[in-house]
């Protein structure tokens, strides 16, 4: 595997269609690049798969369509059904590379050694060394992998959500609750962990925008669809480890953040947002 498509101009097209826009300015605009990469795409002809699973998630259009243009399998969506698109989306998947996106395909073919998935996909062990060293997001083979294994291409490019696509995150049960994906917090990372069902009047927002996560048997409801830092309790990611902090927001651009261990002052810059809690459930000590 090359790591890159080679029909750039059909794939680019398709991705023009799939994010409404008609020409290469107006898309590379959209995702804040030089229109001068895109043209070094076609001059070179090899697209890095990057940005198909991008567009994927962000738009909703199916992956096979973008590849092939095959519309004989292709249900295209209006919009993407996932909570973390544009940069955010751009921010979870380069945050995904090397050991994490290695592990995530493992996982996903049920192979316990790194030289099976090479000898599965034809990759030599050299270039999976490499992709640990530069932290490496393989966009192509993670296309590969979900087409392969059919698990979902969101949670392999991202580690959110579930690894199997459903037709919903979320499912409102006739006894009026509602399903939430759960996730532990340890050592600075999510993971998930089944699922939480709760009152369905519990969610005033759009449920499909909800997290549960659990730090310490504390049960946090997170709208991870909030990217603006406001006064409240948030999920943040500091230098790719995530903690759940208190924040007063600062004149001159700047934060208060604390918790029950550390409490420090910052530029709103310097931290990413995952979410703001809605409720939380504390356990009785």
């Amino acid at each position: 595997m090359s790591g890159v498509f080679e029909n750039v101009r059909e794939i680019l097209a398709r991705i023009l269609i799939s994010y409404g826009v008609r020409t290469q300015q107006a898309y590379a605009e959209l995702k804040n690049m030089p229109v001068g990469t895109i043209h070094n795409w076609i001059k070179r002809g090899k697209l890095p798969g990057d940005y198909v699973v991008m567009c994927a998630l962000d738009t909703g259009a199916d992956v096979r369509w973008l590849i092939n243009g095959d519309d004989a399998k292709v249900e295209r969506k209006v919009n993407a059904s996932h909570s973390i698109t544009g940069e955010r989306l751009l921010e979870a998947m380069q945050s995904s590379g090397g050991k994490v996106i290695l592990k995530r395909l493992m996982d996903a073919y049920g192979f316990t050694m790194q030289k099976q998935l090479g000898e599965h996909l034809g990759i030599p062990s050299g270039t999976m060394s490499a992709w640990l060293r530069r932290e490496h997001f393989p966009g192509e083979v993670v296309i590969a992998c979900a087409l392969d294994t059919g698990v979902s291409l969101y949670w392999l490019a991202t580690g959110y959500g579930s690894m199997y696509p459903e037709e919903s995150s979320l499912a409102d049960s006739e006894d009026g609750t509602t399903k939430v994906i759960k996730y532990f917090l340890t050592n600075g990372q999510l993971v998930e962990n089944g699922n939480w069902r709760g009152d369905s009047s519990l969610f005033l927002e759009d449920a499909n925008n909800q997290i549960m996560v659990d730090k310490g048997g504390d049960i946090f409801c997170l709208n991870t669809s909030s990217q603006t830092l406001s006064n409240g309790t948030w999920l943040i990611s500091i230098d790719g480890i995530q903690d759940i902090y208190d924040v007063v927001r600062l004149p001159g651009n700047k934060l208060k953040i604390s918790s029950e261990s550390a409490s420090f002052e910052c530029q709103v810059s310097d931290v990413t947002p995952k979410g703001k809690a809605e409720f939380i459930i504390k356990k009785i000590r």
